[in-house]
Protein backbone atom coordinates (compact mmCIF):
# COMPACT_ATOMS: atom_id res chain seq x y z
CA UNK A 1 0.00 0.00 0.00
CA UNK A 2 1.36 3.20 -0.91
CA UNK A 3 0.75 5.97 1.35
CA UNK A 4 2.00 9.53 2.45
CA UNK A 5 5.13 9.68 4.62
CA UNK A 6 7.16 12.20 6.16
CA UNK A 7 10.97 12.72 6.08
CA UNK A 8 13.22 14.85 7.84
CA UNK A 9 16.94 15.18 7.55
CA UNK A 10 19.23 15.39 9.96
CA UNK A 11 22.51 18.16 9.74
CA UNK A 12 25.32 18.68 11.61
CA UNK A 13 25.83 22.00 11.86
CA UNK A 14 28.52 22.80 15.36
CA UNK A 15 28.09 26.88 14.49
CA UNK A 16 24.60 28.19 14.15
CA UNK A 17 25.93 31.82 13.64
CA UNK A 18 27.57 30.40 9.64
CA UNK A 19 24.98 27.51 9.40
CA UNK A 20 27.47 25.36 8.16
CA UNK A 21 26.53 21.95 7.89
CA UNK A 22 27.09 17.95 6.98
CA UNK A 23 24.16 15.92 6.79
CA UNK A 24 24.22 12.82 9.23
CA UNK A 25 20.76 11.08 8.85
CA UNK A 26 17.53 11.00 8.42
CA UNK A 27 13.81 10.73 9.98
CA UNK A 28 10.92 8.56 7.91
CA UNK A 29 7.61 8.57 9.72
CA UNK A 30 4.75 7.11 8.09
CA UNK A 31 1.49 7.04 9.93
CA UNK A 32 -0.50 4.98 7.98
CA UNK A 33 2.00 2.20 8.07
CA UNK A 34 2.52 2.78 11.52
CA UNK A 35 5.98 3.17 11.82
CA UNK A 36 8.87 5.87 12.11
CA UNK A 37 13.18 5.55 12.23
CA UNK A 38 15.82 7.32 11.81
CA UNK A 39 19.39 5.92 10.17
CA UNK A 40 22.30 8.09 10.52
CA UNK A 41 25.54 7.82 8.24
CA UNK A 42 28.69 5.53 10.34
CA UNK A 43 31.71 7.76 8.88
CA UNK A 44 31.92 11.18 10.01
CA UNK A 45 34.67 11.92 8.24
CA UNK A 46 33.35 14.96 6.27
CA UNK A 47 32.06 16.76 9.33
CA UNK A 48 35.42 15.29 11.06
CA UNK A 49 37.51 16.92 7.50
CA UNK A 50 35.11 20.67 7.25
CA UNK A 51 35.05 21.01 10.97
CA UNK A 52 38.66 19.90 12.00
CA UNK A 53 36.87 17.88 15.11
CA UNK A 54 39.00 16.50 17.91
CA UNK A 55 38.41 13.66 18.98
CA UNK A 56 36.09 14.94 21.97
CA UNK A 57 34.17 16.58 19.19
CA UNK A 58 33.69 13.61 17.30
CA UNK A 59 33.03 11.84 20.27
CA UNK A 60 30.12 14.26 20.79
CA UNK A 61 28.77 13.68 17.69
CA UNK A 62 28.56 10.08 17.68
CA UNK A 63 26.82 10.60 21.30
CA UNK A 64 24.15 13.09 19.70
CA UNK A 65 23.19 10.60 16.84
CA UNK A 66 22.72 7.63 19.24
CA UNK A 67 20.43 9.96 20.87
CA UNK A 68 18.43 11.22 18.12
CA UNK A 69 18.22 7.62 16.90
CA UNK A 70 17.38 5.88 19.78
CA UNK A 71 14.69 8.74 20.65
CA UNK A 72 12.87 8.16 17.26
CA UNK A 73 13.32 4.29 17.03
CA UNK A 74 12.38 3.44 20.58
CA UNK A 75 9.24 5.81 20.47
CA UNK A 76 5.54 4.40 20.19
CA UNK A 77 4.47 4.93 16.66
CA UNK A 78 0.99 5.10 17.85
CA UNK A 79 1.89 8.78 19.29
CA UNK A 80 3.85 9.78 17.05
CA UNK A 81 1.96 11.81 14.24
CA UNK A 82 3.15 14.86 12.09
CA UNK A 83 2.97 16.73 14.38
CA UNK A 84 4.82 15.48 16.69
CA UNK A 85 7.99 15.19 14.65
CA UNK A 86 7.17 18.88 13.17
CA UNK A 87 7.53 19.65 17.44
CA UNK A 88 10.62 17.42 17.59
CA UNK A 89 12.29 19.14 14.59
CA UNK A 90 11.66 23.10 15.86
CA UNK A 91 12.76 21.94 19.60
CA UNK A 92 16.14 20.62 18.88
CA UNK A 93 19.09 22.71 20.89
CA UNK A 94 22.12 20.80 20.05
CA UNK A 95 24.72 20.81 17.29
CA UNK A 96 22.32 18.61 15.15
CA UNK A 97 19.52 20.60 13.36
CA UNK A 98 16.22 18.74 12.19
CA UNK A 99 14.77 20.37 9.04
CA UNK A 100 10.93 20.21 9.01
CA UNK A 101 8.81 17.86 7.77
CA UNK A 102 8.46 16.84 3.96
CA UNK A 103 6.60 15.07 2.12
CA UNK A 104 7.06 11.69 0.85
CA UNK A 105 5.64 8.46 -1.12
CA UNK A 106 6.09 5.48 1.19
CA UNK A 107 5.20 1.55 0.37
CA UNK A 108 7.30 -0.20 2.08
CA UNK A 109 8.97 1.69 5.21
CA UNK A 110 12.19 0.00 5.52
CA UNK A 111 12.96 0.10 2.20
CA UNK A 112 11.84 3.37 1.24
CA UNK A 113 14.13 4.73 4.24
CA UNK A 114 16.69 2.65 2.25
CA UNK A 115 16.05 4.35 -0.77
CA UNK A 116 15.71 7.81 1.00
CA UNK A 117 18.92 7.40 3.09
CA UNK A 118 20.72 6.57 -0.24
CA UNK A 119 19.53 8.89 -2.17
CA UNK A 120 20.57 11.93 0.30
CA UNK A 121 23.74 10.82 2.23
CA UNK A 122 25.13 8.05 -0.32
CA UNK A 123 26.85 6.82 3.01
CA UNK A 124 26.88 3.70 4.59
CA UNK A 125 24.08 3.38 7.25
CA UNK A 126 24.18 2.18 11.00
Amino acid sequence: MTSRGYYCIIHYCPNRISMECVMVGVILLSEDHHWMGASMIKDNQRAISLFNMTERETSYLELYKESVAHRINAADVDDRNFNWLNEYAATRANDLVVTPPRMTRVEDPEISMSVLFDQLTRHERT
